[in-house]
């Protein structure tokens, strides 16, 4: 997997990310007013998963100064609330997305994982396109943009996700600034990231959904690192994403992740911490797609 991205995260996760942070604290101790060494600083947290300390520099950055629209928005979708209502501004247009912690109740979580086995064996690698979903899309199987297994099996996993994440659907809809709409089709996937597996920068677009979503979860004590999501800022104009500009959420057991699809992303690279990592201890996700009422 040899892209801008993955290089980026892998020379932060080797300690690229910790000299610049140091860095870039010391220039603003020295000058508190460089908005320049916040914006770096801002990527530095957002491209390590840092959320929290990210919300605060762009906090700081915003208040600083009051015209800065890319702070002011960033502020919001790091701090929870995706940027609602925050104002169109310049070239560059942040990826929006609402991060739910503790999702699903214990009960609930485990039975994704008694699922899993139950339905390993039937699993198949994931093409580029969802094709066999959309008459639209070309098959293509490319192990060069993607690593990744997944099985569609609506039926077992609406009974375990579907209903807990319809109940937030229009809070989503609101803090997403997506249009409401009358939900229709909701395709589910149960999914698994291998050792060494990954996922290049895509869209979810041409197949008609309108809200995508990650839901995670893990064995534990968790065994690998990596197969987090990059969401890439883009160009407002031509729509082209930044792959040196994103922001990272990280694979975390029984976190939601609502997006509009639109929005480029990519998985990381998986990596065991002791090899060989077993099917059930890997990356495991359910993929969710929804679609709005045909009338």
């Amino acid at each position: 997997m040899d892209d801008i991205a993955q290089k980026i995260v892998d020379a932060g996760e080797a300690g690229l990310w910790t000299g610049v942070e140091r860095n870039l604290l010391s220039q603003l101790e020295q000058d508190p007013a460089d908005k320049g060494s916040f914006h770096k600083l801002g990527l530095v947290y957002r491209q390590s998963g840092q959320l929290t300390k990210a919300a605060e520099i762009y906090a700081r950055l915003s208040a600083l100064d009051g015209e800065d629209g890319f702070a002011d928005v960033l502020w919001k979708i790091c701090s929870g609330n995706s940027g609602k209502d925050a104002r169109e501004f310049g070239l560059i247009e942040p990826a929006r997305f609402v991060v739910r912690r503790d999702f699903l109740s214990t009960d609930a979580r485990d039975a994704l994982l008694r699922l899993f086995e139950v339905k390993y064996p039937e699993m198949e690698e994931l093409e580029v396109t969802l094709a066999h979903k959309n008459s639209d899309a070309e098959f293509k199987l490319d192990r060069s943009i993607r690593n990744q297994f997944g099985v569609y099996c609506k039926s077992d996993l609406e009974e375990i996700i579907q209903a807990d994440v319809m109940k937030l659907f229009p809070a989503f809809c609101d803090a997403l600034n997506v249009q409401p709409f009358l939900p229709g089709r909701h395709d589910l996937r149960l999914d698994y990231t291998p050792d060494g597996g990954f996922g290049k920068m895509h869209q979810d677009v041409g197949f008609g959904a309108r809200l995508s979503y990650l839901y995670y979860f893990n064995r534990q004590p968790k065994k690998f690192r990596g197969g987090d999501l990059l969401f890439f800022d883009q160009n407002r104009d031509t729509g082209q994403p930044l792959p040196h500009q994103f922001t990272r959420i990280c694979h975390e057991d029984n976190l939601l992740l609502v997006f509009p699809p639109q929005y480029y992303h990519q998985v990381t690279r998986v990596a065991a911490l002791e090899p060989p990592l077993e099917a059930a201890d890997s990356r495991l996700s359910v993929c969710g797609f929804i679609h709005p009422k045909e009338v």
